[in-house]
């Protein structure tokens, strides 16, 4: 099965040039709110915005606008509604691409991504891993959200290793950086959180992968918009199983598991 490597273009337009054009072209006058809450990413400006929620609110009462078709208006300027709080709204850039300007054929983990799901491996390694949309049915009715996260196109989740695990191919200390850096990301993300089967994907070189901003710039966090076939999948284990070899120093027998 071959996976289809065309992605979407970009058309992002700076966050600065957002609010203006927000202004100037819909007469929708939006705030930007200052505010230092530990569930927002790291990173900065250039790629997500925090809207002051009440201004946004009022102004979209006064055009008749819903709050997803607000989220519309930003797609075309290439950003996205991504989390409505109580008194802000978390905008984000969505088309951030990774180009892969530090991809590096000769490291150990280049290509390889972990997905973790609660899906088991009797269905995945069957039908591959589908990319899924993201809706919140309450966001009209009540301007909040139910869900933690939503964003407007489908999607899979992947966590990058070459990231986590910079290391040649040969290198003796291979196990050893994989599993510290596996360790590390596992605790990072509440692996469990997002269930208990762990699955290797071996994506093509061609394939240009896009930052998540949500989890700001320290994790490996990406996407693509596609499905990943069987082929590229293989399942390495459950969280438990993976966290107990690294626990017991199995470095060799990581190794084995990961193919590296």
């Amino acid at each position: 099965m071959y996976m289809n490597l065309n992605e979407f273009l970009e058309n992002n337009i700076p966050g600065y040039k957002l609010l203006d054009v927000l202004y100037n072209n819909d007469d929708i006058i939006v705030d930007y709110y200052d505010v230092d809450a530990e569930d927002l990413p790291k990173n900065n400006a250039p790629s997500d915005l925090i809207l002051d929620k009440e201004t946004v609110i009022k102004a979209l009462k006064t055009k008749n606008i819903k709050m997803s078709e607000f989220d519309k208006i930003l797609n075309k300027y290439g950003w996205y509604m991504s989390k409505v709080k109580d008194d802000y709204i978390h905008i984000l850039k969505l088309n951030n691409m990774d180009n892969g300007y530090y991809d590096d054929e000769n490291k150990a983990l280049n290509g390889l991504y972990l997905h973790i799901t609660s899906v088991k491996p009797s269905i995945i390694l069957n039908q591959g891993l589908k990319a899924l949309a993201s809706t919140d049915d309450e966001l009209d009715k009540t301007n909040t959200m139910k869900r933690g996260i939503i964003y407007p196109n489908k999607r899979v989740y992947l966590w990058k290793l070459e990231d986590i695990c910079s290391v040649k191919k040969g290198s003796e200390d291979i196990g050893k950086i994989l599993a510290k850096s596996i360790k590390t990301l596992f605790d990072e993300i509440d692996a469990r959180h997002y269930g208990n089967y762990v699955y290797l994907a071996q994506l093509p070189g061609g394939l240009k992968t896009h930052f998540d901003n949500e989890y700001g710039e320290f994790l490996p966090a990406r996407y693509i918009t596609q499905n990943v076939p069987p082929s590229y999948l293989r399942f390495v284990g459950t969280v438990e199983q993976i966290s107990t070899i690294i626990e017991y120093s199995e470095f060799t027998r990581l190794r084995e598991i990961f193919g590296v």
